[in-house]
């Protein structure tokens, strides 16, 4: 008879939409499903063969923001069981999060921009509406970790708030100015 053959998007992913699980930071950022089952990574051969089909080596922006969802999920899991270890794992995996934006910022949101102008058709707007489009994604999950208690005991504004929120529920730090995204 025929062989069934799997339905895209049912739980199975392409070697270009996963990622190295032997890449330095790329486990503690992403989930499971993300990487070649564990016993394709561990046969030399695969791996090779993965790579030339596209592995992702390195966080991009598609990772980012795949890394920002998972956070939320653990999050609302953190919420739904009341389980403190489920928290301190979001948090952990939000604020590592914290410092790949800042250190790569201009580069993932260069990627976000070309993946845009690459499916738009249209240099002028594609990238700019590309990364309008991944900023907006990103903020709306929540994956920023917060302080729940004020820095220091003589803090003058009042404090409260989640341990945990999307960024654009997060108090600026200046009110007066707002990063435009280019």
């Amino acid at each position: 008879g025929r062989r069934a053959r799997p339905r895209a998007g049912a739980g199975r992913r392409r070697a270009g939409e996963r990622y190295a699980p032997a890449e330095p930071g790329l486990p503690e950022l992403l989930d499971a499903d993300r990487f070649p089952a564990p016993a394709v990574a561990g046969d030399a051969e695969a791996m090779r063969s993965l790579r030339r089909l596209g592995l992702r080596r390195r966080l991009d922006h598609v990772g980012v923001l795949a890394s920002a969802r998972s956070v939320a999920r653990i999050a609302r899991d953190a919420d739904d069981a009341g389980d403190a270890a489920l928290e301190a794992a979001a948090a952990t995996r939000g604020r590592a999060l914290l410092r790949i934006l800042d250190g790569h910022a201009e580069a993932l949101l260069e990627g976000a921009g070309a993946d845009a102008s690459d499916d738009s058709g249209s240099e002028s707007d594609g990238p700019v509406a590309g990364r309008r489009a991944w900023v907006a994604a990103l903020r709306r999950e929540r994956w920023v970790p917060t302080l729940e208690a004020p820095p220091d005991a003589e803090a003058l504004l009042p404090w409260s708030g989640p341990w945990l929120c999307a960024p654009d529920r997060a108090r600026p730090l200046d009110v007066h100015h707002r990063p435009q995204v280019p």
